[in-house]
């Protein structure tokens, strides 16, 4: 179930939109705790 989205991975930060420093906001924190909640979701579905 993969969706393409415009969220390009730069340098370790995430930028929604345009690679562009003055657009763009950095989603990275928003990222990093989706992140964990799907290697929650998956350690639960594995278990």
């Amino acid at each position: 179930m993969k969706e393409k989205t415009n969220i390009k991975a730069t340098d370790g930060l995430y930028i929604f939109g345009p690679l562009n420093p003055t657009e763009g906001k950095d989603l990275t924190p928003t990222i990093r705790l989706l992140e964990e909640k799907i290697k929650q979701m998956e350690r639960m579905l594995s278990a």
